[in-house]
């Protein structure tokens, strides 16, 4: 014989429904991930997203900072005073049930390199082949970004942190690392560039509809 137990049936979807408020899933753009490097001295700012006004704690260097985030999830710190720092260090990020780390964190001189095909144009491609073997730097980094497009404002691009080694500064942006190369050599701290450019795009795709 079935027995069947009388119980409504919101309860049990009740039970099903309340783990999951508990949880805030971290979502951050790719910039913020391992081997990045953070700005010295000025201010370094972090964000992301969560659940609707979930409360959000980051700590870094030492520091721990506390956000809450707003009606659409969207979230705010930043690390002020920051000393330049050889050695990677670890950034930790909870939210509800969600923990998220980020490794290997230099902090030095954070730099954009935007633009058109004379800043797209790669380091394999220069008359400095010859540095793409030797040049071999954990302290200079180069965020290589993908070009990707976007019908709706965008706040995140697939990409990957690389350290200069003869694997990877080949595909770097010349103009962006022989800069990088010169900040290095004139304030001896960790240089960071955050490349996002695209051959042939024109000016009004890198800035804002009221700029």
């Amino acid at each position: 014989m079935i027995r069947f137990i009388n119980q409504p049936l919101w309860s049990s979807s009740l039970l099903i429904a309340l783990p999951s408020l508990a949880v805030a899933d971290i979502k951050m753009p790719a910039f913020f991930s391992d081997k990045m490097v953070l700005q010295q001295e000025t201010g370094a700012k972090i964000w992301g997203d969560v659940d609707a006004n979930q409360e959000v704690n980051v700590s870094f260097a030492g520091q721990k900072q506390t956000a809450k985030a707003d009606k659409d999830g969207k979230w705010n710190v930043e690390f002020k005073g920051l000393k330049a720092s050889k050695k990677g260090a670890v950034m930790t990020i909870e939210a509800g049930q969600d923990k998220k780390q980020i490794n290997d964190i230099l902090i030095g001189e954070v730099w954009i390199a935007s633009g058109q095909s004379n800043m797209e144009w790669t380091m394999n491609k220069t008359d400095n082949k010859a540095d793409i073997a030797k040049d071999n730097d954990d302290l200079l980094r180069v965020y290589v970004s993908r070009n990707i497009t976007a019908i709706k404002e965008s706040t995140d691009f697939a990409g990957a942190w690389q350290a200069t080694k003869p694997e990877n500064t080949g595909r770097f942006t010349a103009v962006g690392y022989e800069f990088a190369k010169a900040l290095r050599q004139k304030l001896n701290v960790p240089v960071g560039v955050i490349e996002c450019s695209w051959g042939g795009k024109p000016v009004q795709s890198f800035v804002s509809d009221e700029a």
